[in-house]
């Protein structure tokens, strides 16, 4: 796993409220819960995660305002993931069924 945000803080949308931060963020997992059961997902109790993988990557803004000590904020995420999972009798040995 690992995680990277950057960002600029300059005065640009209300120079007299205080300074704005525009950022943007990645992230990435690969293989977690790998060799799991995969029961808690639907499948059978003999079924075993074998292969995961997720990606966020986000936006954000914040406002800070001065006079009242405060910031305000929004912020939006994507997140795009993947899980395979070994479910005996549905699949041929060696082979991952996608959870879709």
């Amino acid at each position: 796993m690992w995680y990277v945000q950057m960002g600029i803080k300059r005065p640009l949308l209300a120079p007299n409220l205080g300074a704005t931060t525009l950022y943007g963020e990645y992230q990435a997992w690969n293989d977690f819960g790998v060799r799991r059961s995969a029961a808690a997902l639907g499948f059978g109790a003999a079924s075993e995660i074998t292969d995961t993988s997720a990606d966020m990557w986000g936006i954000g803004l914040v406002q800070d305002i001065d006079a009242a000590s405060m910031k305000v904020f929004t912020a939006m995420r994507y997140w795009d993931h993947d899980v395979r999972v070994a479910v005996p009798g549905q699949a041929a040995a060696g082979q991952d069924v996608p959870l879709e």
